[in-house]
């Protein structure tokens, strides 16, 4: 499953971290932002999770 996501977050909300990194480098945050920091944040802890199964 993990393999699954990875082309449909990375291909499919490619636009969303674009847009989201040319807005952190000018300090300012719009709903772009939001949506890759939350997809990416679960992405990693999903990760986490799979690699590290017995800490939570």
């Amino acid at each position: 499953m993990m393999m699954l996501s990875v082309p449909a977050l990375f291909w499919s909300g490619s636009e969303f971290f674009v847009i989201a990194w040319d807005k952190l480098k000018h300090f300012s945050a719009n709903m772009d932002t939001l949506v890759a920091l939350s997809t990416g944040t679960a992405f990693v802890f999903s990760v986490f999770n799979t690699v590290f199964h017995n800490t939570f």
